[in-house]
């Protein structure tokens, strides 16, 4: 780092509860397929171009989805991802 620049770190922080989508983009087209978390329909290929995601990644997208259950009724603790993004 240069002497006398700034470094600024910016924060997000998302409650995974209340995550709307998760987001997947297909190596294969680079288009983004939406999954919303609620839905109960497994999705398994692109939105876009139809190549299948992978074994690995269609177990790991229904593993994401299952954590939006651990802030349900009873559970004492708020569980979050959190994005870094740093500039300088």
């Amino acid at each position: 780092m240069k002497k006398g620049s700034h470094m600024i770190e910016k924060r997000c922080k998302i409650d995974i509860s209340k995550a709307t989508f998760i987001s997947v983009e297909c190596d294969h087209c680079h288009g983004e397929t939406n999954i919303p978390m609620m839905n109960p329909k497994e999705v398994q290929v692109c939105g876009v171009c139809g190549h299948y995601f992978g074994e690995m990644v269609v177990r790991y997208i229904a593993n994401l989805r299952k954590t939006s259950m651990i802030n349900g009724e009873g559970v004492e603790v708020r569980v979050s991802l959190v994005s870094v993004e740093r500039e300088g």
